[in-house]
């Protein structure tokens, strides 16, 4: 197949590389919630989220860019005329060379990867130079954390291999 490597890049490291070069920048995407949208037959998504999300003690935590779910900001003009120069900033820097990680995944490779945290896609690709086929399987850090939770309530540490049979109960 021409082209088509995918490609991941750490949304964390450049929202604090964001922090180190450009705090007001940083500060306009940690501070204001923007509209995400998505409707399908049978999918009704909504939300208002930070582009980048920070702890109470204002560690990112995560990113949300999705440029086919995001909607119409809806900032009030003035906030927005800082904004969106900030946002396109970031944009861009995940752009750069030193953010990025790029393969060619073959058949049977799989990726796990936090995607609050890592922003992953694709080159462009040959549509009839060959053939690529790729599933996705997403979970959410509720689910993740939730399991960790009961794992750790009954005694389970991560240090033994075999899992307890009642977290699956």
């Amino acid at each position: 197949m021409e082209g088509g490597r995918s490609l991941f890049l750490d949304g964390a490291a450049v929202a604090h590389a964001l922090h180190e070069e450009d705090p007001e920048a940083f500060r306009l995407l940690a501070d204001n919630r923007i509209p995400f949208f998505y409707r399908h037959d049978r999918w009704d998504y909504r939300a208002h989220q930070r582009v980048i999300e920070t702890d109470p003690e204002g560690r990112v935590t995560g990113v949300t860019v999705s440029q086919h779910l995001q909607d119409l900001i809806d900032l009030p003009q003035e906030l927005l005329d800082r904004y969106y120069p900030a946002f396109v900033g970031f944009l861009r820097m995940m752009q750069q060379e030193r953010f990025l990680l790029r393969f060619r995944a073959e058949a049977g490779t799989c990726a796990v990867f936090d995607n609050h945290r890592i922003v992953h896609g694709r080159e462009g690709y040959v549509a009839d130079s060959g053939r690529r086929h790729l599933r996705g399987c997403y979970t959410d850090r509720g689910a993740l954390r939730s399991t960790f939770r009961v794992l750790a309530s009954q005694g389970f540490d991560g240090a033994d291999a075999a899992m307890p049979q009642a977290a699956f109960a």
